[in-house]
């Protein structure tokens, strides 16, 4: 029996007819329906119309399948404080297709995945690909640990979907994949609006500020929820592990405290390719991560340039 989807809309995506007479109907998902991106008939003709969903907005007994934000503070830690949040997302979505229920039981431990990175590093990891390969490691290997600490939890499969490769990122979206993703931080980033889009500075622009004072180029881990396209311009919805980020607030000015943590950002910024986690146990495929020799040799990694190529 198909999982009932709750109340339609005018939003919802509706087919379309190439030039040629061909019918797309809308692709139905595990949580959304999506527009049939490129017609089958030959004619070469792609989608053009607007759509809008996110995970955010789907919720089961009360419970979100996102839960809530989380804080990783001051410290350098959006690496796994991304991994945490992705796999939480992760179990909860996992529970809802077991028809099992929904809950803050598979809240995850950030710090764990940290220090066990660190351990193997011998140093504070950062936001750098080796931060985000041996933490694909770790996930794999040894999990990462329930915020009770009662509980490993591992991916039977870590792997990456290319950057440019919209389709593919909004069919695992629709079909209820949390997506790890990473961005050039900019200074208005810190004052983005909640679900207002963000566009990050390109590549070109932030190695053009590289200097003495400033030898380093500033990046951002987050989870990609859902996905919007308005007038052809493609965004993707985030959560985000700051405190008070992206808040709303009511006409009044007070914070609306449910409402915060999620933002939008220019599909066409994204620094590297997007990492998925399995759900179940699935097979390894051409874009999975493989086990790696450490310590880690990014020159000669696979890994790396499944991460960046």
């Amino acid at each position: 029996m198909r999982r009932p989807r709750g109340r339609r809309s005018s939003c919802d995506v509706k087919g379309w007819t190439c030039s040629r007479g061909n019918l797309n109907l809308p692709e139905s998902r595990e949580f959304f329906d999506i527009p049939t991106f490129l017609c089958p008939c030959g004619c070469e003709e792609q989608f053009q119309g607007d759509f809008d969903f996110s995970l955010s907005k789907v919720t089961v007994n009360d419970q979100t399948l996102v839960g809530k934000p989380l804080d990783q503070g001051s410290a350098d830690l959006c690496v796994p404080y991304s991994y945490g949040k992705q796999m939480e997302i992760t179990k909860r979505v996992k529970a809802v297709l077991l028809n099992r229920p929904v809950t803050d039981s598979v809240l995850m431990n950030p710090l764990h995945l940290n220090k066990s990175c660190k351990e193997i590093l011998g140093a504070e990891p950062n936001v750098g690909p080796a931060a985000l390969i041996i933490m694909a490691h770790i996930l794999k290997t040894k999990g990462i640990c329930s915020k009770d600490e009662k509980t490993l939890y591992k991916a039977s499969d870590v792997s990456t979907i290319h950057r440019r490769d919209t389709a593919s990122i909004v069919r695992n979206l629709a079909d209820g994949f949390p997506l790890n993703a990473g961005f050039f931080e900019g200074r208005r980033f810190h004052t983005a609006r909640y679900c207002r889009p963000y566009k990050p500075p390109s590549k070109e622009k932030m190695h053009a500020k590289l200097s003495v004072k400033r030898p380093f180029i500033p990046a951002h881990a987050v989870v990609l929820i859902g996905a919007r396209r308005k007038r052809g311009k493609l965004d993707y919805y985030y959560m985000n592990s700051w405190k008070r980020f992206c808040v709303r607030r009511d006409n009044r000015g007070r914070w609306i405290r449910k409402l915060h943590g999620i933002g939008k950002i220019d599909a066409n910024r994204l620094m590297r390719n997007v990492i998925r986690i399995s759900r179940f146990k699935e097979k390894p495929t051409d874009r999975s991560f493989g086990i790696e020799q450490l310590p880690l040799d990014l020159e000669a990694s696979r890994n790396f340039d499944l991460l960046l190529n």
